[in-house]
Formats: C-alpha cells, structure tokens, sequence
C-alpha cells in the first residue's frame, strides 16, 4: 500500500512539473522516458523476486522495495 501510494504521488507530482515546467515539444519525450525507467525498475524487481523467491529473503526484497519508493 505504501509503495502504491508513493507510486501515485510521484505521478501526480510529475504531472504538474510536466504540464509547468517543460515545452510542449518535449513533454512526450520525458514521459516516455519516465515510464521506461519506471518499467524497468519494475522488471528489475520482479526479477529479484524470482532469483531470491525464499521466505529468509524477505527482509531484503522489503528494503529494496521501500528504497525504489
């Protein structure tokens, strides 16, 4: 829940620096590249969940999920 509220949070906030701060001709561009960083974090995560699937590790994958907040 967390993670999903400081998900939200950053997208809001990236929208309102999107829609002040940037030129219109490059305001796709940063989005694209925003959500590809976003998918790859989130690949690299689900990944790390396969490799480390063993309950001991749950103390690590919880920090490094906190952390990507």
């Amino acid at each position: 829940v967390i993670s999903r509220l400081g998900h939200m949070s950053y997208d809001v906030v990236g929208a309102q620096i999107l829609q002040t701060g940037i030129p219109a001709s490059k305001a796709n561009l940063i989005g694209t590249t925003e959500v590809s960083m976003q998918s790859l974090a989130e690949l690299m995560m689900l990944g790390l969940v396969i490799i480390a699937n063993d309950v001991s590790h749950f103390g690590l994958l919880a920090m490094l999920s906190l952390s990507s907040v």
